[in-house]
């Protein structure tokens, strides 16, 4: 299966589909310089075409290798189960490295919506490379660039071609919609009346631009719906929550399959301080993301369209204690840049500071947001326990400083769905000992469960299973990111140069370490860290080479320089901001102009 982004356009009425096939097959393999009266494909033959209907299946895992195809018009997945391995477009051709290893097929392949596919038989094009030797080599280099392009991250792993904008109710103006999201600039879009024909859809995708179609009557819906990659549901938030009859069309129209992907906008009041009752929409019906979009919000609309279209920009942030605040130093530095995610998230402190810019804030008030929970009533790990049996610190003075905030910032006990920005917090199940990337729930209880340093604080119980700080795992989640559909990723890593060397030849005896305190910072025997410092060192131990390839996976990563902060210097809160900022920029102003030009958004 191939995934050429210079692939020809749909076929049009005035194509023959051999013509057509052939022309693709000359751009797959490599062959549009060839000679006059020396194509190997003028010959090639079409068995049949096949039109399938959203969800039908064009091959079986498992099934003979007896012909390959290409697809006219339409999208095409494939995958096992509802995992998608990669997506088939228009004079894409797939079934073609079993045609040639004689191999059963590895993947089973479906529409993802109504297609037109050209069916070449197996015996039918050995023939045409035993006459044309050429053909042969180039079917080789083409199935080896495939392999080398498989073995690297893809992503976004979905850009819809054609997307089809249903309102929820009837107070809902989709048309309106549509003309706000093709005019947000973000991408050449054409939009098509509900009543458009295939031929309208095969024109409009030959454009090259996206397709972009408002729902009309309900009793057209079943048909529209059969032409989209991606269904756009539209709601006012403000409105009941319940599946009404637009669902139950939506759920007997559209396969059960992963594609069409299935996105719901929540429309809110232009003043709305933050989401509310996001989680009563979301249960009950099938929803692949969501995002909320203010009435009149050009910035919202903008983050969203960059969302649908395959252009967004994504930032995770790494754990790493007090020397978290640099993240806002960096925050800081790429606002300044042009450069404000649309997707937001990290691990421990990282998933922290992440939340409240998911939350809305911005500058000062996300700097004093933080300040608010991690400086102005102490070290947030004080509250000390009496009988450690669990852990050393209670966990009480996080979990309600971290909780008044986020009621603080929200007006409300906010859920991680009713972030602004798509928001996400990663968190280890020691239970189940897993990963655990949260986007439901309170939001409070993910910042707790995502920094419950093993041994320090308490672990998080969630669904009777117990979470503990998702530096365990995975302390720099820019797969995450990919993962939510980004496509430019920002890591900032906060993993420091190895510590020197312990300049002695014995530990000391811990009456040995209580003395030494009491000589003074500047005077003390023994340079070694205490307990804290060690368990909170110790929980990323094991996750540093995962953290060492996600900062190689970036597609940019900042590593803010911050000298003599360690990992409990939370009376350098300010400091470390500073710090951060100035080596974020420094970092940014060395880029090229057109480097940067590929995550700037713009400040909303």
């Amino acid at each position: 299966m191939t995934a050429d982004p210079s692939a020809p356009e749909p076929i049009s009425p005035q194509e023959d589909a051999a013509a057509f096939a052939a022309r693709a097959l000359r751009r797959v393999f490599g062959l549009d310089d060839a000679p006059d009266g020396g194509d190997p494909l003028d010959d090639v033959a079409i068995s049949a075409l096949l039109t399938l209907g959203p969800g039908e299946v064009l091959m079986e895992e498992g099934s003979p290798p007896d012909a390959l195809f290409i697809l006219l018009s339409g999208r095409l997945w494939a995958g096992r189960g509802d995992a998608i391995f990669g997506e088939v477009r228009p004079g894409e051709t797939v079934g073609e490295v079993g045609v040639v290893s004689g191999a059963p097929r590895n993947a089973t392949v479906r529409a993802a919506r109504r297609s037109v596919v050209a069916r070449i038989e197996a015996a039918a094009f050995d023939a045409l490379v035993e006459r044309h030797p050429r053909l042969g080599l180039a079917v080789g280099r083409t199935m080896i660039a495939r392999e080398q392009r498989a073995a690297r991250p893809r992503h976004p792993a979905h850009v819809p071609g054609v997307v089809c904008c249903v309102p929820l109710s009837d107070d809902v103006d989709a048309a309106a919609f549509v003309r706000a999201l093709a005019g947000a600039g973000i991408a050449d879009a054409v939009n098509l009346p509900s009543d458009a024909s295939d031929a309208d859809f095969a024109a409009a995708e030959g454009t090259g631009a996206f397709v972009i179609v408002p729902a009309g009557d309900r009793s057209g819906l079943p048909a529209l719906l059969a032409h989209a990659d991606e269904v756009v549901m539209l709601a006012a938030a403000s409105a009941d929550p319940s599946p009404g009859a637009v669902d139950a069309i939506l759920g007997d129209a559209l396969p059960g399959g992963p594609l069409p992907r299935r996105t719901l906008v929540l429309l809110q009041d232009a003043d709305a301080k933050a989401p509310t009752r996001t989680a009563a929409w979301l249960d009950g019906r099938r929803v692949d993301r969501h995002f909320h979009l203010r009435r009149g919000n050009a910035g919202d609309m903008r983050r969203m369209a960059r969302m649908l279209f395959g252009r967004a920009v994504g930032l995770a942030l790494a754990g790493g204690g007090a020397r978290g605040a640099a993240h806002l130093g960096a925050i800081r530095a790429l606002a300044e840049h042009g450069i404000v995610p649309d997707v937001i998230g990290g691990t421990s402190i990282g998933a922290a500071m992440a939340a409240w810019h998911a939350m809305g804030l911005r500058g000062d008030a996300l700097e004093s947001a933080t300040k608010e929970v991690f400086v102005a009533h102490g070290s947030p790990t004080s509250d000390w326990t009496i009988f450690p049996l669990i852990s050393m610190v209670k966990g009480e003075k996080t979990r309600r400083l971290g909780r008044d905030a986020v009621h603080r910032a929200t007006g409300h006990d906010a859920d991680v769905e009713d972030t602004w920005s798509p928001y996400f917090a990663v968190a280890a199940d020691f239970t189940n000992q897993k990963q655990v990337v949260m986007t439901r729930g309170p939001l409070w209880r993910a910042l707790a469960a995502t920094y419950a340093i093993p041994g320090v604080l308490p672990p998080v119980l969630i669904d009777g299973a117990l979470h503990v700080d998702g530096g365990v795992v995975n302390n720099l989640p820019v797969d995450v990111l990919e993962d939510m559909g980004v496509a430019r990723t920002i890591g900032v890593d906060l993993l420091g140069n190895p510590s020197r060397p312990v300049q002695l030849d014995a530990m000391p005896t811990g009456w040995q370490m209580l003395l030494d305190r009491f000589r003074g910072r500047k005077r003390r025997r023994y340079r070694v860290p205490g307990i804290l410092s060690t368990i909170l060192t110790s929980t990323v131990l094991g996750s540093l080479e995962r953290q060492r390839r996600m900062r190689d996976r970036a597609d940019l990563c900042l590593r803010p320089v911050l000298p003599r902060i360690g990992l409990l210097d939370w009376n350098r809160f300010e400091a470390a901001i500073d710090a951060g900022y100035e080596s974020c920029k420094a970092q940014l102003d060395a880029l090229p102009p057109e480097v940067l030009a590929r995550f700037r958004t713009e400040a909303d």
